[in-house]
């Protein structure tokens, strides 16, 4: 009985405060301030840590660090609020955050906190734009810890931005960009800091792709651009107007990733694992940028020039046109299509062709539309499978003539090679091919000599 009384007695209901106005709010953060034990977290602008300073509570927060205690801020640092923040440097640990809007939170040992509902960021000393929320829930001030160290993390040391600020130099440091504006923002810094080598890993209808205008302004820098992206029917206009200085080429497995790399100093990565879970990182940090640019080099090497691409898909399209029209032919002639385009081996591998057809009386030809492209390449690999498919007759259509060793090893195994550049021609001379072999009544036995 006594415990649950001791333990009753010692119970305080948390509590929650509102204080209006700036000079109210001000003298509360003084009074919290002598209550610290351990530790002051503030989050604030450059302008309030000015105004503080006018009312005393710089030379407070002084007297409480030189007895031990721990005073770290974050606030936004620009060129015009150096000399905000440089009398706080002395005592006080501070990092640079890019603030939204005008915002401030303080935190007292993980036990109170205040924090800005409204906050007029003008200098004046009496404003009622001033709201404060004060409370002294345990559980509301831990979260409130947890999110400020956090932040702090992420944050960069002020002497470092002030460094940068005086020399003209981005401070090395890691960001997280919670945005899509953010990123937008970030991206269109680095097109503009770029004057050397710009290396984009991006598709035409993302954020992080440059305008035709980034292109023509990063061209008259003389900066060098890459462009890995992924090109397909309905996108392939969109690369029509690039200009031919710039380095294309396509990478079809891309799917997740996104990078940019300025002059191998700075380099945004955005991976998309789905719509609710971004990860986005803009670094200067030079291990961070080399590493990126090694990621880059890697996607490169394994990427096809685009001009090969186009041509693929032409020759692509041409293929698909050409199939419907041969498929439509030669089922006139007699030919059953084989719909799904495989042809399984002895061993169960199936192995895709172009298109499949039956004869009349029911053998199987296999047909391969090369047009443009190497025959010899394709001949060789089909003699690699010859022991797993037997009892078929393989087409090869081309649209111009097999060189002497091309048709040498195609006659050695049996295939059937067809020059000609009119349809009708290529039609008619399958179908003749189909009635040789089944008044042969077999196969040319493909593959066996």
């Amino acid at each position: 009985m006594s415990l649950t009384k001791n333990s009753e007695k010692s119970y305080e209901e948390p509590r929650f405060r509102f204080y209006q106005g700036r000079q109210q709010v001000y003298e509360l953060m003084l009074q919290m301030s002598d209550r610290a034990t351990k530790e002051i977290l503030i989050v604030t602008t450059s302008r309030d840590l000015a105004r503080l300073s006018l009312l005393g509570l710089e030379d407070r927060l002084r007297n409480i660090s030189k007895k031990g205690k721990n005073i770290r801020i974050l606030t936004e640092i620009d060129h015009k609020g150096i000399a905000d923040i440089e009398p706080y440097i002395e005592f006080a640990d501070i990092h640079h955050i890019s603030l939204p809007s005008p915002i401030r939170f303080v935190v007292i040992d993980t036990q109170e906190t205040l924090t800005t509902v409204t906050l007029d960021d003008s200098m004046s000393m009496t404003t009622k734009d001033d709201t404060g929320l004060w409370t002294n829930a345990s559980s509301f001030a831990t979260a409130m810890n947890i999110f400020y160290d956090a932040i702090w993390n992420l944050a960069t040391p002020a002497k470092t931005v002030i460094e940068s600020i005086i020399t003209g130099q981005l401070p090395q440091e890691i960001k997280k960009l919670f945005s899509d504006k953010e990123l937008l923002e970030t991206f269109r810094g680095m097109i503009e800091r770029s004057s050397n080598t710009l290396d984009i890993i991006a598709i035409s209808d993302s954020i992080i792709y440059p305008s035709p205008t980034d292109f023509t302004k990063l061209i008259s820098k003389n900066v060098k651009i890459r462009l890995i992206t992924h090109i397909n029917e309905t996108n392939i206009d969109d690369y029509s107007t690039i200009p031919e200085k710039i380095e294309i080429r396509d990478n079809s497995a891309l799917k997740e990733l996104e990078l940019v790399i300025s002059d191998n100093v700075e380099a945004i990565i955005d991976i998309q694992h789905h719509s609710k879970n971004k990860h986005t990182v803009w670094s200067n940090i030079d291990t961070y940028s080399s590493t990126m640019a090694q990621v880059f080099e890697d996607y490169w090497q394994r990427s096809v020039p685009i001009y090969m691409k186009i041509e693929n898909m032409v020759e692509t399209r041409k293929i698909n046109e050409f199939r419907v029209k041969l498929i439509e032919d030669l089922m006139h002639q007699g030919l059953t299509e084989e719909k799904t385009g495989r042809i399984t081996g002895k061993s169960g591998k199936n192995y895709e062709f172009d298109i499949v057809f039956k004869s009349p009386k029911n053998h199987i030809l296999g047909i391969y539309i090369l047009f443009e492209r190497e025959a010899f390449n394709k001949i060789l690999e089909l003699t690699t499978f010859s022991s797993d498919l037997t009892n078929i007759t393989v087409i090869i259509l081309s649209s111009s003539e097999l060189s002497v060793e091309e048709k040498r090893i195609a006659d050695l195994y049996k295939i059937y090679s067809i020059n000609e550049k009119q349809f009708d021609k290529m039609a008619s001379s399958i179908s003749q091919i189909a009635n040789t072999v089944d008044q042969n009544n077999t196969s040319e036995n493909f593959f066996n000599k």
